[in-house]
Order: C-alpha cells, then sequence, then structure tokens
C-alpha cells in the first residue's frame, strides 16, 4: 500500500557521505556535499542536457519498503504547483555496496530554519510567508495527500520564489516514521491517526509561532491543554496559532480558515469549498523572496545617492550611503521609492557613472543588530556596464546578499575606468552603505 511509510534500516553512515563527492548516480553526478542526517544526505548536482541546471540529489536507505517509497515520489512528482518543489527523477543505486534510493528535485537557495537562528520574521514577512504555503497546503490536501514534515527547514527559496519541500508528501492516513527534528512539529494525534490534512495545520501552527518568537510555545501538560500562545505575538497570528495548535483535530481550524483569517474582511478571498481556498495571483519572484526574508508588502526603502567630489587621478570613491529618512528628505520623494545619482563628471566620481543602493525594506532593517557586510566583486565590459559579477564575502544572511548582488548588476562606469571593483556593501538598521574600491 502506498500509504505505508518508507523507515530506514540500514547502518548507512549518511554523516560521513561527503566522502562520496565525485561519484555519479544514475549520470547525476555527486558534485557538493550539501549536508545529511542519520537517515539521508544531500549533494548538489546538475541536471544533464543542452543546458545544465542546478538540482539537488538526496539519498536514503532503501530498507525493505524501497518500492512503496519510490511509488510516493512518483505520485509527488506528477503533482504540480508553484510553490511546491519538482521532482525531476527519481531511482534506485549502488554506492560502496550499499542499496540506496535517490530522488532529484529542484535546488534551494536557503530555507526558513537558516533564517530563524539569525532574527525571527516580521508580521509583515510572516503574513506573506503564510499565504504561499497555504495555497500549496490546499492544493496537496485536495489531491488526497498530507505534507507530513511542514516545519522551518522545508520551507524554501527556489530562485527567489517560495515552495515547500515535496520529497514526504504521503497519502492521508500514512503511519508517521519521521526523522527527529519533526518530533516538536507533529500533533498529538499523529501516532493513532497518521499524517493528514489536520496535522499539517498543527505543523502550521508550531511554524508559525516559531517564527515570530524563535521558540516554541510552552505545553506543559500534553495529555490535557493545549500549547499556551506567547503573549508577543500579535492578531491575526496569535489567533491563527491558537486554532491551529488545538489538540482535537476535529475542532482544529482547516486551512481555509486559516486563509481567511489572515485577510482582511474587505479584501479577504474565501475560497468555496472549504478544502482548497482560492489560488492567489503568484508575484513576481522578487515580491515571493521578500514574503520570507524581508516582509515584501509596500515598504521599500528610498535611497539618495550623495558622491562627493574627488581629484581626477585620487582615491577610491568615497562610501555612498543611504538612510529611509534622509533619502524621503533630500529628494522629496516618500518612503519607498528607489533613486540613484548620476555624477557630472564620471573622472571625478572615480569613474562611476551610475550607482545603485539595494531596496532593503525597512522592516527587515531594523532586525539588523550591529552590521551585515556583504562584498561583491564586478567585471566591467568595455562600455562600463558590470559584465559578470561575484561574490568576494557573501556575509551572513543570503537574504541580503541577494539585495547587494541585483544592486551591484545595475552599477554603470566610465569606460576607461578601472575594469573591476570591490563593491562593500553594509547593511545597518539605520540603513545601507557602500563603499567602491578599484582592485584592477
Amino acid at each position: 500500500m502506498l500509504e505505508a511509510t518508507q523507515a530506514a534500516t540500514s547502518p548507512i553512515l549518511f554523516k560521513a557521505g561527503r566522502q562520496w563527492e565525485g561519484r555519479v548516480v544514475n549520470n547525476f553526478r555527486l558534485k557538493q556535499y550539501l549536508g545529511s542526517s542519520e537517515h539521508s544526505t544531500v549533494f548538489l548536482t546538475e541536471i544533464p542536457g543542452e543546458q545544465t541546471r542546478k538540482a539537488a540529489i538526496k539519498l536514503i536507505a532503501a530498507g525493505s519498503n524501497a518500492d512503496v517509497q519510490l511509488g510516493r515520489w512518483r505520485l509527488a512528482a506528477k503533482l504540480s504547483h508553484p510553490h511546491l518543489l519538482q521532482i525531476f527523477e527519481v531511482g534506485s543505486c549502488q554506492i560502496s555496496g550499499d542499496n540506496m534510493l535517490f530522488v532529484v528535485m529542484e535546488y534551494a537557495d536557503e530555507t526558513l530554519s537558516q533564517i530563524l537562528p539569525e532574527r525571527p520574521l516580521t508580521d509583515a514577512e510572516a503574513r506573506e510567508m503564510l499565504k504561499p504555503a497555504l495555497d500549496t497546503l490546499a492544493y496537496i490536501h485536495d489531491n488526497g495527500f498530507a505534507h507530513g514534515h511542514l516545519c522551518p527547514n522545508n520551507i524554501l527559496v527556489v530562485g527567489e520564489q517560495l515552495k515547500l519541500s515535496s520529497d514526504h508528501l504521503c497519502r492521508t492516513g500514512a503511519p508517521v516514521h519521521t526523522e527527529s527534528h519533526m518530533d516538536a512539529y507533529l500533533p498529538p494525534e499523529a501516532d493513532q491517526e497518521g499524517l493528514t490534512p489536520a496535522g499539517d495545520v498543527w505543523s502550521l501552527g508550531m511554524t508559525l509561532v516559531e517564527s515570530l518568537t524563535q521558540r516554541f510555545p510552552e505545553w506543559n501538560n500534553r495529555l490535557v491543554d493545549d500549547p499556551s500562545i506567547p503573549l508577543e505575538m500579535r492578531q491575526p497570528f496569535s489567533a491563527i496559532a491558537r486554532h491551529c495548535l488545538v489538540r482535537d483535530p476535529r475542532t482544529r481550524w482547516t486551512v481555509a480558515q486559516v486563509f481567511s483569517q489572515l485577510e482582511p474582511p474587505a479584501v479577504a478571498a474565501k475560497p468555496e469549498r472549504v478544502s482548497k481556498p482560492a489560488t492567489p495571483k503568484d508575484p513576481s519572484k522578487r515580491d515571493i523572496h521578500t514574503w520570507i526574508y524581508a516582509g515584501g508588502l509596500i515598504a521599500v526603502v528610498v535611497v539618495a545617492l550623495v558622491l562627493a567630489s574627488l581629484l581626477r587621478h585620487g582615491s577610491d570613491p568615497q562610501p555612498v550611503s543611504s538612510t529611509p529618512e534622509a533619502a524621503a528628505n533630500a529628494s522629496n520623494q516618500p518612503v519607498g521609492t528607489s533613486t540613484a545619482t548620476k555624477p557630472t563628471s564620471p573622472v571625478a566620481a572615480g569613474g562611476i557613472v551610475h550607482q545603485a543602493l539595494p531596496p532593503v525594506p525597512e522592516s527587515a532593517l531594523e532586525t539588523i543588530h550591529g552590521r551585515v557586510r556583504v562584498t561583491v566583486k564586478v567585471h566591467l565590459d568595455a562600455s562600463g556596464n558590470v559584465a559578470t559579477a561575484e561574490f568576494q564575502q557573501r556575509g551572513p544572511s543570503g537574504y541580503f546578499a541577494n539585495f547587494a548582488m541585483q544592486s551591484a548588476k545595475q552599477w554603470k562606469f566610465a569606460p576607461q575606468a578601472p575594469r573591476t571593483w570591490a563593491l562593500e556593501f553594509i547593511f545597518k538598521s539605520s540603513g545601507v552603505d557602500v563603499h567602491p574600491r578599484q582592485i584592477g
């Protein structure tokens, strides 16, 4: 039965999987070791073809129910939703004499679990994270599946688009055989009723509390009481979490009820069927990315760039600095408008013709304690445009690094300027500074 769940029974030491780098599994080369658990290991690979595409390949022990697991993956591969991680290929293989199964999926740049140790989400970020997650869960449930593993580790960003993992999808009611890190997210009825849509709602509630407070709710008497929602959680998230974390799955809110609570009554798109809310329009990739990491509603920082005059053959250009308030006053524009400057003389500005600052939402800057430094190395073409760019120092946050990279590619230099520059972006709660430096 496909409702059975694969349990790894092989003594394979997946945490030693780094030694498998370079091997080939069914035409997929294990290019780079990405991580492992007691039950699996993941590598960077590529989809072969005319244009190679990055992907992730996950290996698990074959066990006694290998056909069952392969069947689940093949069913999940048939599902198609813009916010569900795509499965490209599944199969079996042998490595060092051990029988394994593999699944090749879209490569994820980051997960929510990588962000939460650094900072909690803002309310705006949490709202925009919930929208695609709820719509994807509704699609999964409407097709007879449960996610079964909803947690920050399985809320990912592919390119700049939010997606839920798909390699653990199972038919509703499948028994629980899961990794230890999922214990805190599983509902109290899971052992008796298996993995269900109601269980996914419980996991969503736990994930929401953790995302906003960086901790789980208190739950002292697990046999009688519901978890206690932290007092600092504001509405509507407090109400959503409280109704998701109800011990009785029959009185727990459904995905549709959570969705209707999330949207203001005047604009709520209430679904006609309880099992599947109406699909919100899919915004641009950049908007979706800010759902997780920067609260991408409408608060975008105004930047006004002020360049100090330099000697014709003097030192590197002075740093560009911007704060939301200063930018708004300098340009007489409301906060939320991106601006850039163009010096009157490219030579006087060290060869820089156009500079751009990252339009980071103010809500994201406010979460920074100290400074986040990102350095982008840019290479110019004969016209002074940025031909290629690469990280010289990525920094601790992929979110801010992505903003720096996007802005660096928009810079323009005079044709006679040096062909290689390092742009150091310094993100602070008060704004963003950029220090351009000639390195070639």
